[in-house]
C-alpha cells in the first residue's frame, strides 16, 4: 500500500501541512510505470487535482464516545 502525499493548499493546510493526492485510474496507471515519467512529470502528477469535487457529508461526533448519541 502506498499513499501520495503533497503540500496542503487551501484550508487544509490549517488542519495539516501535507494532503492526500487522488489520482484517476489513467494517472494511476502512469504512475505505476517506472520508466514512463520524468521527474517533472512525475512532480505534476502528484500536484494534480480534479476541477470538481465531491462533497461527502462530515459528522465531527464519529469517534466521541462520550457523545450522547442523537434521538
Amino acid at each position: 500500500m502506498v499513499i501520495i502525499a503533497a503540500l496542503s493548499r487551501d484550508a487544509s493546510e490549517q488542519m495539516h501541512d501535507r494532503m492526500p493526492v487522488f489520482l484517476t485510474e489513467k494517472d494511476l496507471g502512469e504512475w505505476l510505470d517506472p520508466g514512463h515519467l520524468d521527474s517533472v512529470q512525475t512532480r505534476d502528477l502528484a500536484t494534480h487535482t480534479s476541477e470538481t469535487r465531491d462533497t461527502i457529508a462530515h459528522e465531527p461526533r464519529v469517534n466521541q464516545l462520550w457523545v450522547t448519541p442523537r434521538e
